[in-house]
């Protein structure tokens, strides 16, 4: 009755308060459920699209661009890298952070730093980023695979014995590089470096948008969605969502260094100026548990050199505990803790890297 109108209205016929209500529900549930299956729709069917294989990169390229490349081991990747420093310096392979390329540690304000320092700086773009070939779409890349990728470059460059740094998401590549070298590391650093996913859940002081911007990055074809659309934004407009405390750091680094930030940014676009998978591919693999023993890093601490972790406490991005349990992992590490203003966006400060490299040599 309450759909013609004949209950409690005298049957006069006439649709009555409760008709019209449940009518009007009914409808609108079941508009608003048709929606949202057509936008679900669109959006896998845009997921499926962008999915795609990046396209090769060339040699071309990576030359045009000013970069030095070797291929991979199996020839099947191009791998660009670049060097700057003391041309006779002690080496130190180092390794950016997530989203950016080797540029961003030998830009000029890097490239002063290791000519203070007496070092030579080759820093290699890791796949997917830059103008490093990513792998082919669907084989998960693994870090077991990374060292050989760095040692095609240090032959290259006709280095035996060197130092190590990795920067952020760069640590866990460069812990691994550590791993697998560690008679030929003359020392390490690890600045702020992240830590898998069953270390992260245990951690409160995360900021959500960095826990999200995490999950759905590493989720196959949502990821890719996400990935394809934040390529478009600019890293100012991501960066207080997506990391606010290196969005913050930026703030106050632009008042005491302003080459950094605009460095910073533009490295960050040419992460993604070819394709955007490194997001994708890199996430997966930052969130399992490393697939080497980092306790084999501690040979060279038994070799009478250092291994150095920096922490910030102020960092929500990749917070204190993720390096307390970064270097829990490795004999002998020690770390190197840096006072509160810049939280994650440490990692940009000159003092940090002249007191870090000071620490391990």
């Amino acid at each position: 009755k309450a759909w013609d109108g004949g209950g409690g209205g005298g049957g006069s016929g006439e649709p009555n308060a409760c008709g019209t209500g449940t009518r009007v529900l009914v409808i609108g549930t079941v508009g608003s459920s048709f929606a949202l299956c057509i936008i679900m729709s669109l959006m896998t069917l845009c997921a499926i699209a962008v999915r795609q294989p990046a396209t090769p990169v060339t040699i071309a390229q990576i030359e045009s661009d000013g970069m030095k490349w070797v291929r991979s081991k199996d020839g099947s990747r191009l791998i660009e890298y670049t060097t700057c420093g003391d041309v006779h310096g002690q080496p130190v392979y180092t390794q950016h952070s997530f989203g950016n390329t080797a540029r961003q540690l030998t830009s000029p304000y890097m490239c002063k730093i290791y000519k203070k320092l007496g070092l030579r700086a080759i820093s290699v773009t890791m796949p997917g980023f830059g103008l490093s070939d990513s792998y082919p779409l669907g084989e998960a890349r693994s870090l077991n695979d990374w060292p050989d990728d760095v040692n095609q470059v240090l032959q290259a460059e006709n280095i035996g014995h060197f130092y190590v740094m990795g920067v952020s998401a760069g640590g866990i590549h460069a812990a691994a590089v550590a791993s697998a070298f560690p008679l030929r590391v003359l020392g390490a650093t690890f600045v702020v470096p992240t830590a898998p996913k069953e270390v992260e859940d245990q951690i409160d002081s995360i900021a959500d948008g960095t826990r999200f911007f995490k999950w759905i990055l590493g989720m196959q074809y949502a990821g890719d969605l996400a990935a394809y659309i934040i390529k478009g934004i600019s890293p100012k407009n991501l960066l207080p969502v997506g990391a606010p405390d290196v969005h913050k750091g930026l703030q106050r680094i632009r008042a005491e260094y302003p080459e950094i930030e605009n460095e910073f940014v533009d490295d960050q676009n040419r992460g993604v100026k070819h394709t955007y998978r490194g997001w994708t591919d890199t996430v997966e693999l930052l969130q399992a548990p490393p697939p080497f023993s980092m306790k084999t890093i501690g040979k060279i601490v038994e070799a009478g050199r250092k291994v150095i972790v920096t922490t910030a406490p102020d960092d929500t991005t990749n917070p204190p505990e993720m390096q307390e349990w970064f270097a829990g992992q490795i004999p002998g590490a020690q770390l190197l803790r840096f006072d509160p203003g810049y939280g994650h966006a440490s990692f940009m400060m000159p003092d940090v890297y002249e007191k870090a490299f000071a620490a391990m040599k």
